[in-house]
């Protein structure tokens, strides 16, 4: 996510309306794929070590997609 993050703040987006409408699209695109993951996977023991794989509550994921297209972010 960090990464992601990253290298879209290359993407400024000026235009404030065009900007949240992408930020909508993709919070609803990628959204509903994140809480499924965390739903399945979330308290089993599908791997030694969790914490690789399950890094960030949905919280985290809205907050960081909130943040894209915004090189002030």
């Amino acid at each position: 996510m960090e990464e992601i993050f990253r290298l879209q703040k290359a993407f400024a987006i000026p235009d404030s309306e065009l900007r949240e409408c992408l930020r909508e699209d993709n919070l609803n695109y990628i959204m509903p794929f994140y809480s499924g993951f965390l739903k399945r996977y979330q308290g089993t023991s599908f791997t030694k070590n969790p914490d690789k794989y399950i890094k960030y509550r949905e919280a985290d994921v809205r907050k960081f997609i909130l943040g894209f297209f915004d090189a002030a972010a």
